[in-house]
């Protein structure tokens, strides 16, 4: 974003240079020199445009980015760890329900449902990263 900000703002100088050359044209100049100066400030506008929509959706990306670590951290909150993956908390400090991936919860900051492996019950995968359980390491709680 600091890459957008510098553009927009090269931008709008370099507009505002524009703005006061036009203002300094003598009239014994040509239409056409007054021609080029306009043209030129109308790309230099351009510019700084583009940069304002670019900073405009790098912030919403941020933006998104600080509601879904929010989220996470509430959700974490609510969450236990047993053996080797998180359940949700009934409460009491036991944990219920399905198995979360534990990388998942510890490195991407998500929370993603383990699933049983249909031909090796003794397996358990995260479907987002790939991690391998032994299903008696993460059981469905009760």
């Amino acid at each position: 974003m600091a890459d957008s900000v510098g553009v927009l703002l090269a931008s709008l100088k370099a507009a505002v240079d524009i703005v006061n050359g036009l203002r300094a044209i003598d009239k014994g100049y040509g239409e056409s020199e007054l021609k080029m100066k306009i043209i030129s400030l109308v790309d230099t506008l351009a510019d700084a445009k583009l940069a304002g929509l670019k900073m405009k959706e790098e912030l919403a990306d941020k933006e998104q980015k600080i509601a879904q670590l929010e989220e996470f951290i509430l959700r974490r909150g609510c969450m236990v760890r047993y053996l080797e993956a998180y359940y949700e908390d009934k409460g009491d400090g036991e944990g219920k329900g399905q198995p979360f991936c534990s990388v998942c919860c510890e490195v991407s900051k998500k929370f993603v449902h383990l699933i049983r492996d249909s031909t090796d019950r003794n397996k358990t995968t995260c479907p987002s990263c790939g991690t391998v359980y032994a299903s008696s390491r993460c059981p469905s709680l009760r």
